[in-house]
């Protein structure tokens, strides 16, 4: 069984998760401002 990704739009990101975040899961991104999240 292979996960079915959605591709993020931001090419710098997406070959850094495999190609995209994994469908219908909840994606919290965090950071300190100013970090460019």
């Amino acid at each position: 069984m292979t996960l079915e990704r959605v591709e993020t739009g931001i090419s710098g990101l997406d070959p850094l998760i495999s190609g995209g975040f994994p469908k219908d899961s909840l994606i919290i991104v965090c950071g300190n401002p100013g970090t460019g999240k």
